[in-house]
């Protein structure tokens, strides 16, 4: 069934079964009951913009699959601003989404836009993400959950509020940086089984997390992996360097971090201990 220029207000429950495509509109949803529910696997219903979803909450449940805006009219603008419960099946976010997302089964992928989205809590089922994401209140990817992403040389999740992790980890290949955590404070917790600087494996290649490193020189509190060649730095150290000066005797070292990232150490005769990066001093203390 197609329908166009279709506006209507859902205080309940719609009923799926077999294709539905929905196009031109808006709905507005009038209380938190609302509720997609697809009665079987085949099932599809398929929001095409343009089209606005907002109001309250929506939940939606049932082995079908959920389609929030056509990934062939991704030029034209569909708009998801209520909160949504994901429980079962398999839903898509291709348009804009801004409200908060939550997802306790099922499968859910962001496919298409770049979204800022209020918040994300995921404590079951799958999250996929095949462009990032911005999230501007807490990012919370629990135990129960799987994450998985094949985004390469961009952030996975772009995290403007607390992280909380928990969640068991899939990445691709090529997939080298998963939260870039723009808020103060560490993030909380670790993918499951992956403590920071545990190595794994994908398609055969090695693999280590880092849950306190920096993809911009001053951040130290993203998450990153770095791919091949993770057992050791990628330079040896530098043999020690001896500058007598009037003031006194100080020693210097170059070595690279677990980045890769060349660092100066210096010790000086005044119990000054100072290292250096390639943006300036990034750690100056006494001891």
């Amino acid at each position: 069934m197609t329908t166009s220029a279709v506006s209507f207000t859902v205080g309940g429950n719609i009923n799926v079964s077999g294709q539905v495509n929905i196009y031109t509109g808006a709905m507005h949803l009038s209380s938190d009951a609302s509720t997609i529910t697809t009665t079987a696997t085949g099932d599809t219903l398929t929001w095409a913009p343009p089209y606005t979803v907002a109001g309250a909450k929506l939940t939606v449940a049932g082995p079908g699959t959920v389609i929030f805006g056509d990934a062939a009219f991704h030029s034209t603008p569909f708009t998801l601003t209520a909160e949504t419960d994901v429980t079962s099946g398999s839903v898509q976010f291709n348009g804009a989404v801004t409200g908060k997302i939550d997802i306790s089964g099922g499968n859910a992928g962001f496919f298409v836009l770049e979204s800022t989205l209020a918040s994300l809590v995921a404590t079951g089922g799958t999250v996929t993400f095949d462009v990032p994401q911005t999230v501007a209140g807490d990012l919370i990817l629990g135990a129960g959950a799987t994450v998985s992403s094949d985004i390469s040389g961009r952030a996975m999740l772009i995290a403007q509020g607390d992280v909380t992790l928990g969640a068991t980890l899939s990445v691709a290949d090529n997939t080298d940086y998963l939260i870039e955590k723009d808020s103060s404070g560490p993030v909380s917790g670790t993918f499951a089984g992956l403590p920071d600087g545990a190595t794994f494996s994908v398609d055969g290649t090695e693999h280590r997390i880092l849950y306190h490193a920096g993809f911009h020189s001053s951040d130290t509190n993203d998450v990153i992996e770095t791919i091949g060649d993770v057992d050791a730095p990628t330079a040896a150290l530098t043999p020690p360097t001896v500058h007598d000066t009037d003031t006194g005797t100080t020693f210097s070292i170059t070595f690279n971090d677990a980045t890769g990232v060349s660092n100066t150490a210096i010790i000086g005769n005044n119990n000054l201990f100072q290292v250096t990066g390639p943006t300036g001093y990034s750690t100056f203390a006494t001891f």
